[in-house]
């Protein structure tokens, strides 16, 4: 679908750092990596087999940075057999000390897009 393309079309392919935020052995992994010569930060997320809820901390995030969160997850409808395009985006407005929930479906996942806020996207976006 359309998201899925765009955040393709967005993930850099040259890594400034990366950073495991959750990783539970054959369970669940999250990953944070940051784009070379940018602030941006991309956050995967990932489950085995077995729906479940994860906290995704965000404090890899500069302090004091406002962000726009960009998030392409799975739906309550979501299903890897029966619906595995069901998925929305979420966007809006986290800092280094904010959590982004992770809600998957059976293997399914969640990416998520981290970029400063301008003070335009402060005006448009609410808090996440």
């Amino acid at each position: 679908g359309e998201a899925a393309v765009e955040f393709l079309e967005r993930v850099p392919t040259d890594w400034a750092e990366s950073h495991v935020l959750n990783a539970r052995i054959g369970e669940s992994i999250t990953i944070a990596r940051r784009q070379t010569d940018s602030e941006a930060w991309y956050v995967g997320t990932t489950t085995n087999a077995k729906a479940r809820t994860l906290d995704v901390p965000l404090d890899v995030l500069d302090d004091g940075q406002t962000y726009v969160a960009h998030v392409f997850e799975d739906t309550p409808k979501s299903d890897y057999k029966d619906t595995p395009h069901a998925y929305r985006i979420r966007r809006g407005l986290v800092t280094s000390g904010d959590v982004i929930e992770a809600d998957l479906a059976r293997s399914g996942g969640q990416a998520v897009i981290l970029e400063p806020a301008t003070t335009e996207d402060q005006k448009a976006y609410s808090p996440l």
